[in-house]
């Protein structure tokens, strides 16, 4: 049985990188930056003959997408590395014709490659989601030596079709 054992540990920058694909990769996302643009350079190129409200609203509406929410992911990733007990010590992940189990400390878990929903890969990361919003995050630099082996191993197990490789 082919197997591949890996040791990761989240950091911030991680699940910072993981927070952006999440929301900048999704048609919502790519709405909002596009909405937040468009109002940016609207009130730049009419800024002296709109009222002072307009500007104001237009001015909020261009700092949302554009601004505020990459500084509100920023923080969450930070926020979420430094609160949230599972990321304080390396999981460790088995892959192999059964599934993914995750090890930490006495705690264990399995799933099996039927609930993998999709993977993702970035340049930076591999996700595999499990559902819409939650993912197991595997950082490149973590295991470069083993990157080809773990894409070999989900490309065995999940449907190609719920498979973005870079």
């Amino acid at each position: 049985m082919k197997e591949v054992r890996l040791s990761i540990k989240i950091t911030s920058g991680d699940m910072h990188h993981f927070l952006v694909q999440q929301n900048y990769r999704s048609f919502s996302g790519l709405f909002g930056v596009f909405c937040s643009t468009i109002a940016t350079v609207y009130l730049l190129f009419t800024f002296q003959s709109n009222p002072t409200s307009s500007n104001v609203i237009l001015a909020l509406i261009g700092a949302l997408f554009l601004v505020v929410q990459p500084i509100q992911l920023k923080l969450s990733s930070v926020q979420k590395v430094q609160l949230v007990p599972m990321f304080q010590e390396p999981l460790l992940y088995t892959l192999n014709d059964e599934g993914i189990k995750i090890q930490q400390k006495e705690e264990e878990a399995q799933i099996t490659w039927d609930d993998v929903s999709k993977v993702k890969e970035s340049g930076k990361s591999i996700f595999v989601y499990t559902s819409p919003l939650s993912a197991f995050i595997f950082p490149k630099n973590q295991y470069d030596n083993q990157v080809e082996e773990v894409k070999q191993i989900i490309k065995e197990h999940v449907k190609e079709e719920k498979c973005k490789w870079k």
